[in-house]
């Protein structure tokens, strides 16, 4: 069996998915960073009492035990930086479990998209934001049109 090939970049071997569309973890991590923009311009930012912390950081494993040849030539014990969850992979490879929780967070925040306007935003930057997620293919045409139809039928 074949690993199959980014649709993105061509090159390297997809990790993950993005819909159907398999991608390499440096293309997702792009899609990522591009998604992160449609949805608001920036990373979600916590303050802290110590100053603002990012809560997404790079979903890449670091190594953090042994090389382990048995798996791989390139495989060694890593762990995610962000929620500790440790595998036999690559050194970068994504994170499984933050790539589900954060499929999970797009899910939520695409179906908040499509609701409407959020309550002091016009429609005029609501249809920025649809737009941009249609860009960042968060959000298909056909959908994004339907969702502006209702709100335009609601609000007449």
């Amino acid at each position: 069996m074949t690993a199959e090939t980014c649709a993105r970049c061509r090159q390297r071997p997809s990790e993950l998915t993005r819909g159907t569309e398999p991608l390499c973890g440096s293309c997702w991590s792009l899609w990522r960073a591009e998604l992160v923009q449609a949805l608001g311009g920036h990373d979600r930012i916590e303050r802290e009492a110590e100053g603002y912390v990012s809560t997404w950081v790079p979903l890449g494993g670091v190594q953090v035990g042994a090389h382990r040849p048995d798996h791989g030539a390139d495989q060694f014990e890593v762990a995610c930086p962000l929620c500790e969850a440790s595998w036999v992979g690559a050194i970068g490879s994504v994170c499984a479990w933050c790539a589900r929780r954060e499929a999970e967070v797009i899910a939520e925040h695409r179906r908040a998209l499509l609701d409407g306007p959020m309550e002091h935003e016009t429609m005029r930057e609501w249809a920025h934001r649809l737009a941009d997620a249609v860009k960042a293919g968060v959000v298909e045409m056909a959908v994004a049109r339907a969702a502006w139809d209702r709100r335009c039928r609601r609000a007449a």
